[in-house]
């Protein structure tokens, strides 16, 4: 279109001279004529213009933030990092993004930059900290944002929790937790982790003692305490099994698993492992509704939010985008479309999400995958440390991986 603007105006401008009129009159007339065109030529060629600016799509040439709220190392900078690898493909424009971790107060220090710092311009997203919020409802005074006002984008699974000690502790049972001369020690990153929460929670259902040692900066420097003796237990989620060195160490028989949450075993423990839900007496009915209050994220975990007051345009273009990425999974396969997490499965993960922000209880239905499109993951790819990430996703997003077979046989 420019092309073709810019032979309208040298044809204007030369009419004059190709066009030899004979007499003043005619002059006259086509001076006219020629003073009426330019402008016209102008107007189209300058809406033209405009309309080709307009169209350009919002994040072509940009760059996004994803801040990971995390040391690296952990389930949610991995998850992140893959997001920020395969997200820009499926935005309009296709722009870059680059990871930038902002760890400290367990993640508030990174949620706090994006709902106080951070331009409401949609460049700016975050791997939140499933539990964050959890403090705000406590009342923390570190929390200087409302998470409900943050727009969400998505989020990959569900990653419910468990409970494992160190196999060369007394600590190799729930029976054995209860009649230990001295209670078990848990790392943790602080009191609002997940971490202290569940394993507080679960040690006052079931009835046996917990020490709490705080301080851990990572979820890696919990593994470390571990290996070096100065922890005995950590309570953390089932996703943590396709991590290093978690294989490593469920095969060698490292460390005991001890409990799941529930009421759903995990598909990545084994299938001995018992539920809380099966353990618990009936008179801790109370303390366990509780648990499923305090636990609930674990039914969206690893979400990803960006800023509020971002318009809403652009909120859904990062949700499409979310969701394209995840249902066509090419980063699962080397490139193939491998399939993913089925509309329906998103549905009722956004369902949750925008329940949460509305403070109202999430719909029934809608929460079925279609195994049929899932592509399967061979137990050779979870022994292979380089191939960590994809298997992560592969679990998060719900591909039917069984490290099970390989890991506790």
């Amino acid at each position: 279109m420019t092309f073709i603007c810019e032979i309208l105006i040298t044809m204007v401008n030369l009419s004059a001279i190709i066009i030899r009129p004979r007499s003043e009159t005619r002059k006259h007339h086509l001076r006219g004529r020629r003073i009426l065109l330019a402008p016209m030529v102008a107007m189209l060629c300058s809406s033209n213009l405009a309309q080709a600016v307009e169209a350009q799509p919002y994040y072509a040439g940009k760059n996004i933030t994803m801040l990971i709220s995390t040391s690296p190392g952990g389930a949610t900078d991995v998850a992140g990092r893959l997001v920020m690898r395969h997200l820009g493909k499926y935005l309009p424009g296709q722009p870059t993004l680059i990871a930038q971790n902002m760890p400290g107060a367990g993640g508030i220090v990174a949620a706090n930059y994006l709902s106080n710092i951070a331009k409401p311009d949609g460049l700016t997203l975050l791997a939140v900290n499933r539990a964050n919020y959890l403090e705000q409802m406590v009342g923390r005074p570190e929390v200087k944002l409302d998470f409900r006002r943050l727009n969400w984008i998505g989020s990959f699974n569900r990653a419910p929790m468990m409970i494992v000690c160190r196999k060369d502790t007394p600590y190799s049972s729930i029976d054995a937790m209860r009649s230990a001369k001295t209670p078990a020690r848990f790392g943790e990153g602080g009191t609002g982790s997940i971490s202290f929460v569940f394993s507080s929670l679960v040690g006052e259902i079931l009835d046996f003692k917990v020490k709490h040692v705080t301080g851990y900066g990572s979820a890696r420097e919990i593994d470390l305490g571990l290996e070096r003796g100065e922890i005995d237990c950590r309570a953390t989620s089932d996703i943590t099994l396709v991590r290093p060195p978690w294989p490593t160490w469920a095969q060698a028989g490292y460390v005991s698993f001890l409990v799941q949450q529930g009421p759903v075993k995990s598909r990545l423990l084994p299938q001995t492992v018992p539920t809380v839900y099966e353990l618990a007496p009936a008179s801790a009915k109370s303390t366990l509704n509780l648990m499923d209050i305090m636990a609930a994220y674990t039914d969206f975990d690893r979400p990803f939010a960006t800023a509020p007051g971002v318009p809403r345009q652009t909120v859904e273009l990062l949700r499409q985008g979310f969701e394209k990425m995840l249902v066509r999974c090419e980063l699962c396969g080397g490139g193939k479309k491998t399939g993913g997490l089925g509309r329906r499965e998103f549905s009722h993960r956004s369902r949750l999400a925008k329940a949460y922000r509305s403070n109202r209880k999430p719909t029934a239905g809608g929460h079925q995958t279609n195994q049929r499109n899932f592509a399967r993951v061979t137990p050779k790819v979870v022994s292979e440390s380089n191939t960590f990430p994809e298997l992560m996703l592969a679990v998060l997003i719900g591909l039917p991986v069984r490290p099970r077979r390989f890991l506790f046989q």
